[in-house]
């Protein structure tokens, strides 16, 4: 998916708009760390679909790969940027009912699209 667009939200779209990278980015958060832990806890997500989901979040710097130690696997860890996602994202996470009453007028000017 490609928005053609240097707004924030455009951007942010293109990146976490694919199916399942919203859940596995909760996994990630939540401490899931290796492949089949991930896989576990989304469910019927294909190996494969997974491996290419973390290549991309990898790719974006939103997650680290790294070597776990003392074995062959490898875990992944969110970067800074995947843990904090804006306000809006984690006030509608939390089952903000009125996303756009929480955005000030403010808030929406310095998106800058």
């Amino acid at each position: 998916m490609n928005y053609g667009q240097f707004c924030p939200i455009a951007k942010a779209t293109e990146i976490l708009g694919e199916k399942w990278t919203f859940l596995i980015i909760r996994e990630l958060i939540m401490g899931g760390r290796r492949f089949n832990e991930l896989q576990r806890g989304l469910g019927d997500i294909s190996p494969a679909l997974l491996t290419a989901r973390l290549k991309s979040l990898e790719a974006q710097g939103l997650l680290v790969k790294r070597k776990a130690p003392g074995q062959r696997s490898f875990e992944y860890w969110p970067t800074q940027a995947c843990m904090e996602p804006p306000r809006f994202w984690s006030r509608w996470a939390n089952g903000g009912s009125n996303m756009h009453a929480t955005m000030s007028s403010t808030t929406i000017s310095t998106l800058n699209c």
